[in-house]
């Protein structure tokens, strides 16, 4: 069986504002790698495909990272060569060479306000700016940010640069799935649309990787039955959402390559993602 985790921020040390819980420390993620290690495989991908993996009787573990962010190169990457397992990186092309995701400046607009009034801020706008195109949510933030202050992000905390996805392509232990261009809410989208996103997405990274993408990644883990049947009509066999199973859905989901579950981790410790495979 294929236990897949993902991934989004390794940082240096614990971060004090993480509203949806991307960050992981790096000491943390040594700790969960290691815990994974002693109770399966860690997948190596040059060893053994997915789909092969899906089918294991044994147990194994794919680690996955969404969107990139810059701090993966140096924080993750050693981390996991170092235990000779491969990082499969989703990518969304639009981000490349950006300086920063939108949902890291929408949090960073609200650090200063109390807790309570922060969650519920941050979560309205997100729900007003999720389904914008990406360039109408980052004219909306440019204005947020005029009126409002805000502290700069970390440098680390970034996108991909173009030069650095054709760099880390080149290393033996880095493989690539599709992740849209502007990681939208595919849901949200016409069928023409979705296929546009998905499509571009795929063109982007095979032309500045050199590798096919093996896999997709569905954003905000959100699918429906058009969107499972756009990335089947792009020639994706596999995909993967962190949207849990309804009672229903959970016997046939497993057995689903176009809907096949991944864990979003958090700053856990090993003992504490081992017990939440469960």
């Amino acid at each position: 069986m294929l236990h897949v985790f993902c991934y989004h921020r390794i940082t240096e040390e614990p971060v004090a504002h993480d509203h949806w819980g991307l960050a992981v420390s790096r000491a943390r993620f040594e700790e969960q790698l290691q815990a994974l290690s002693q109770r399966m495989s860690l997948l190596n991908l040059a060893r053994m495909d997915l789909e092969e993996a899906m089918g294991s009787p044994d147990d194994h573990a794919l680690i996955s990272f969404d969107d990139i962010y810059r701090e993966v190169i140096d924080l993750a990457l050693p981390v996991l060569e170092a235990f000779e397992a491969t990082a499969l990186l989703f990518v969304a092309g639009s981000f490349l060479d950006r300086s920063s995701f939108w949902w890291d400046q929408l949090e960073n607009l609200h650090v200063a306000l109390p807790p309570e009034e922060r969650e519920e801020r941050i979560a309205s706008l997100w729900a007003w700016l999720r389904d914008l195109p990406l360039e109408e949510k980052e004219l909306a933030l440019a204005h947020m940010r005029r009126v409002g202050r805000a502290e700069p992000l970390a440098p680390q905390q970034r996108p991909l640069r173009l030069e650095e996805l054709k760099g880390i392509s080149r290393r033996a232990h880095v493989r690539f799935g599709g992740h849209t261009m502007s990681h939208p809410w595919l849901p949200s989208l016409t069928p023409a649309a979705m296929e546009e996103e998905i499509r571009t997405g795929h063109a982007l990274l095979a032309a500045h990787t050199g590798q096919e993408p093996i896999a997709f990644a569905y954003p905000y883990g959100a699918w429906d039955g058009p969107s499972r049947s756009a990335v089947a009509a792009c020639g994706y066999r596999i995909a993967f959402t962190t949207q849990p199973p309804s009672p229903s859905e959970a016997e046939v989901r497993g057995h689903d390559h176009l809907t096949y579950p991944r864990l979003c981790v958090g700053n856990w410790s090993g003992e504490d993602l081992i017990n939440r495979l469960a």
